[in-house]
């Protein structure tokens, strides 16, 4: 079963991508109990089971290693990524209160955790899902070369802004 699998994503890879992007758009319509388009634990729950199918995927293709899911590269990846966390915690902050610090109000500390593990966990999603299953599966198919290595990160980021379309139609 899993040979077949692996015969059908390098046969088509493309298909593959927006079959995984189908599957994120149902684990997260599954997920939303509430009108809070980034945050709760409905989005958490969402984000887990996504990045545990695109694991699962990762896992059947036999693409760990390549999706750098090996020990050195995890931990690097994930200190690495740290600044952009911050930056993005600052962003939504940010566009959430505006710039005037006068309307500014104190959340719980569990409030803050909640975001914060949101924030991560979309980050993880979005990484796991783009960059570990998508860039690879289109990195299999057009092989190493410069040329196909070119192609495979531009429908990556054709994919990626694709599935954030709906967000510009479902999010104020």
């Amino acid at each position: 079963m899993r040979k077949k699998f692996c015969e059908y994503v390098k046969k088509y890879p493309i298909l593959f991508c927006f079959f995984v992007c189908l599957c994120m758009f149902g684990i997260s319509g599954l997920f939303a109990w509430d009108d809070n388009p980034i945050m709760g634990w409905d989005k958490l729950t969402g984000d887990v089971c996504i990045t545990l199918l695109c694991i699962f995927f990762l896992w059947c293709l036999g693409l760990f290693k390549e999706a750098g899911f090996t020990g050195a590269g995890f931990a690097k990846g994930l200190l690495l990524g740290i600044p952009f966390y911050v930056i993005g915690i600052c962003a939504a902050f940010i566009a959430n209160i505006g710039t005037d610090f006068s309307t500014l109000t104190l959340r719980p500390v569990s409030f803050l955790l909640l975001f914060t593990l949101n924030m991560f966990l979309v980050g993880m999603n979005e990484e796991v899902m783009m960059r570990a299953l998508v860039l690879n599966v289109l990195g299999m198919k057009y092989g190493e070369t410069e040329t196909g290595r070119k192609k495979a990160v531009l429908l990556s980021a054709l994919i990626f802004g694709l599935i954030h379309l709906p967000n510009m139609f479902f999010m104020s």
